[in-house]
């Protein structure tokens, strides 16, 4: 009996260092005092077992525990899968309940270093070997069955855990088999309950679109993948993290996940990213698909670290590329990071004549200098760019030699002090009709990339010069366009082989901007008739007109005065274009024309046929409709699957006033001449009263001249 009071006092003695382990182990903290009478010797050739049912819970809540497997569980506790328990025998069943009954040890007479697999307990100095070491599944379960355990006093560690684990489950003892609550038996498989408070962390990353010099804005549908750095591995390693939802217990999977498993996350309508229930480590972000024309940058790490109060902390380390901030943006999101995505953008323009301002069309003569301007917003990442290569195409155009500038603003006119030197001239076809840059040239054999425009990284630049219209100038509507394209990589990928970066070392596609603005010239057709009421509107074939275009900015002769072949070929007031004469069908056309105020003046006409008295006007204010076009080549990343994309925006639409008579980008003039002393004219005062007073003025002569013979002879 004295035996058995020592055994049972032992026993409970053991349930309750049980029952004093903290909060964070549902170990018993009661139980009833079983009486001699009732308890059973135990039968040593049972098996035991010891199941370990980890949770994650962070209230205050503290059921006691039995080494029950009904044991009652919080509602609001959840498994907690990965940690580790690693256990050690430290007594056989004999040492305490033998005829003497050896001292129930304790914790404190055990030291535990090291962790994991690593962990070493030792008593007095003596090492003592590790039974088993095993980790809580998913459903938070770790269990030491027999073949690794036997009947004894084991002590158990929470040798590693998660790091979102902050309360370490304290060491305890336990022993196999233990006495139930009641204590009239004994427990052979023994389950325990142990608990830990956990703090989770977690991010928003907003990513911002910027197209050029705009304002940036919310970017959807850019595409990341999350990783961890292993904390296990003396070199820096990464591991991919495949992210559950649905899952009860854990829902980051940290460890074996394949690159091609990796969760990918893609921004949302408003750009952003929200990642929580991350452990504390140290994470990065890296980019994998970047939307439709914006350059991706796959060889940026965006890092961070969550500590074990779930605060997260962002590199500033160029390094690694990380921005951001530590504001809070809830429970769930505990810090912010902003990323921004860079799209290239160009646009061209032609001077207008009259206004001298940069414009989407002009129209000019034929011969004349164009002047041109285009804007080329260069992206602050430039530097790592394989391809960033501007063309300019033109039609029924020539580059004038020596007129290629670079400005770094836009202004109405530029002088030479305004003028930047990139080191770099553009590359002319034969014909002078085409011309390239490439800002970026790439050493192949280094792989380093040199660019002419890396110090206006982030700015734009403006490319002047200037094109002469040509004979062949179109004068439809369809004008004389001339284009840009600005090609550049839409992608940058590592130079070297890195295991950890999904992205892999390879050549980017080429995107392309273009942009078109156009020069319009016009033409006057003459029609020579017949103004004879017999032969009326037959064409007068052989009839010579001068063309006179009025200086822009000069104003005509104030009436009454009227507009005169002096007053054209006085310097300063007009240009003659041209001289034309009449065919068979009684037409001419001048062309290469501009809007602007002309005088056809008839030097010549058909013989029994007088000339216009004055020059006729002829008033150039046609309209050109031209719709400004941006065509953007779009090639996503190969990894999305998707084919080629081409977009055509609409910019704007620009009209010349109303014009009069105009066809296909002519202005159409009738004249009419006619025959005797009636003077060629068209419409315009009567011929009757200067026909009748040059008869009158005729037969006054013949009489005076008569009188005056009669005179004499008297």
């Amino acid at each position: 009996m004295k035996r058995m009071k020592k055994l049972l006092t032992g026993l409970l003695t053991l349930a309750m260092t049980l029952s004093m382990m903290t909060m964070t182990a549902f170990a018993a903290e009661g139980g009833s005092t079983a009486t001699t009478t009732k308890m059973p010797t135990i039968d040593t050739s049972k098996d035991v077992s010891l199941t370990i049912h980890k949770y994650e819970y962070n209230g205050n809540l503290k059921p006691d525990g039995t080494g029950s497997e009904t044991d009652a569980v919080p509602g609001d506790a959840k498994p907690l899968s990965g940690v580790q328990f690693t256990i050690w025998k430290v007594a056989n069943l004999d040492a305490y309940y033998g005829k003497d009954g050896d001292a129930l040890p304790k914790v404190e007479d055990f030291v535990l270093t090291g962790k994991g697999n690593a962990a070493v307990l030792k008593k007095n100095g003596t090492e003592i070997p590790q039974i088993a070491s095993g980790r809580t599944d998913d459903n938070g379960i770790a269990k030491f069955s027999h073949g690794f355990i036997t009947q004894g006093l084991y002590y158990v560690s929470e040798t590693d855990a998660p790091a979102n684990v902050t309360g370490k489950t304290k060491d305890f003892l336990v022993s196999l088999p233990m006495t139930n609550v009641e204590g009239d038996d004994w427990i052979y498989d023994v389950h325990v309950f142990p608990k830990n408070k956990t703090t989770y962390g977690g991010v928003t990353l907003v990513k911002k679109g910027k197209e050029g010099t705009k304002a940036a804005v919310s970017l959807e549908g850019a595409e990341f993948i999350l990783q961890m750095k292993d904390k296990e591995a003396t070199t820096a390693k990464w591991d991919y993290l495949k992210y559950d939802a649905s899952s009860t217990s854990a829902k980051w999977t940290y460890t074996g996940v394949a690159s091609t498993d990796a969760t990918k996350f893609k921004t949302d309508s408003n750009g952003m990213i929200n990642v929580k229930d991350l452990t504390a480590g140290t994470y990065r972000f890296i980019e994998v698909s970047a939307p439709k024309g914006y350059i991706m940058d796959g060889t940026k790490k965006y890092q961070f670290t969550i500590n074990n109060a779930g605060e997260v902390t962002w590199e500033e380390d160029a390094n690694v590329g990380g921005i951001g901030t530590t504001t809070g943006e809830g429970a769930a999101y505990s810090a912010i990071v902003n990323i921004t995505n860079e799209k290239p953008d160009t646009e061209k323009f032609v001077m207008d004549r009259t206004n001298k301002d940069w414009e989407a069309d002009a129209d000019y003569r034929v011969g004349a200098e164009v002047p041109y301007l285009i804007r080329v917003d260069v992206p602050s990442n430039v530097e790592k760019l394989k391809t960033f290569k501007l063309t300019d195409t033109m039609k029924n155009l020539t580059y004038k030699d020596g007129s290629f500038k670079i400005y770094k603003e836009k202004k109405p006119a530029y002088t030479v002090t305004d003028e930047i030197s990139l080191g770099i001239t553009p590359a002319f076809s034969t014909d002078k009709k085409t011309w390239t840059i490439d800002f970026n040239t790439v050493d192949t054999t280094a792989g380093t990339i040199t660019s002419a425009v890396k110090e206006y990284a982030g700015k734009s630049i403006y490319i002047y010069f200037v094109a002469t219209l040509d004979e062949d100038a179109a004068m439809t509507e369809a004008g004389n366009p001339n284009n840009i394209t600005l090609d550049y990589s839409n992608a940058i990928y590592p130079t070297t082989e890195d295991p950890d970066n999904p992205n892999k070392p390879k050549d980017p596609e080429i995107d392309y901007i273009k942009d078109v603005v156009n020069v319009f010239t016009f033409g006057i057709d003459v029609l020579k008739l017949d103004g004879e009421a017999t032969t009326h509107n037959t064409p007068l074939e052989g009839v010579t007109f001068d063309l006179y275009r009025v200086k822009d900015g000069v104003s005509l002769p104030a009436a009454p005065a009227k507009v005169t072949e002096t007053w054209l070929k006085t310097a300063g007031n007009a240009v003659k274009i041209g001289s034309k004469t009449t065919g068979t069908d009684g037409k001419l056309s001048f062309e290469g024309l501009d809007n602007a105020t002309y005088y056809l003046v008839e030097t010549q006409t058909k013989a029994g046929y007088n000339l216009l008295k004055e020059p006729y006007k002829a008033v150039l204010n046609l309209t050109a409709t031209f719709t400004k076009e941006t065509t953007k080549k779009i090639t996503p990343d190969s990894m999305n699957g998707t084919a080629t994309i081409v977009t055509t925006e609409t910019k704007t639409t620009t009209t010349y006033g109303t014009g009069e008579g105009a066809t296909n980008g002519k202005f159409a003039v009738t004249v009419k001449n006619y025959k005797g002393f009636t003077l060629p004219t068209t419409g315009g005062i009567g011929t009757f009263v200067f026909t009748f007073a040059g008869i009158a003025m005729m037969a006054a002569a013949v009489i005076l001249l008569i009188t005056s013979k009669k005179k004499k002879a008297e």
